[in-house]
């Protein structure tokens, strides 16, 4: 956090300035929004309870979590703790919807170099079938060409069997 803001607001509960934590609440940067909130917590301020309401809209997370603490602090009214759990429901649904997405996106993004690795693997792969299918090949024609030779050299045999004998 800046040391400027922090003084700042160390300054403005020191001095029990309400209206000045409030103006932050309302104006300031995220962390300065939350600051104020816990301060006027911290206060007891109950005056500024009405501003608190309106923030717990806040649209980031960590600021409404220190509005609610501090409501939480300055009043028991169960309309406003209805209120709270209803805000902090809305803020995780919105979260875990921003976290599916965001898991989608990187499911389904396209990479180049992994689809190029694809790819080169599926090139590699029909190289190694075509290489396969050689070798069986050849293997083939090896065993076909030992089985012309054995039929010639029967047929040679019996040629030669019948000039003798016949």
């Amino acid at each position: 956090m800046d040391k400027k803001v922090s003084a700042k607001i160390d300054k403005l509960r020191n001095k029990r300035d309400i209206r000045g934590l409030i103006a932050l609440l309302k104006n300031g940067d995220y962390e300065s929004r939350s600051l104020a909130a816990e301060n006027l917590g911290t206060l007891k301020a109950i005056e500024a309870i009405p501003d608190l309401k309106l923030a717990l809209e806040d649209p980031v997370k960590i600021v409404v979590l220190a509005v609610a603490k501090s409501l939480e602090a300055l009043s028991i009214d169960p309309e406003i703790r209805l209120k709270i759990e209803k805000r902090l429901a809305e803020l995780d649904r919105q979260e875990k919807s921003h976290q599916n997405r965001l898991q989608e996106v990187v499911a389904n993004r396209v990479d180049p170099e992994i689809t190029e690795a694809k790819r080169i693997h599926e090139i590699l792969s029909l190289g190694n079938v075509r290489k396969q299918r050689v070798q069986e090949n050849e293997k083939t024609n090896q065993t076909l060409l030992i089985a012309l030779t054995i039929v010639g050299l029967v047929a040679v045999l019996l040629w030669m069997i019948k000039f003798l004998f016949g």
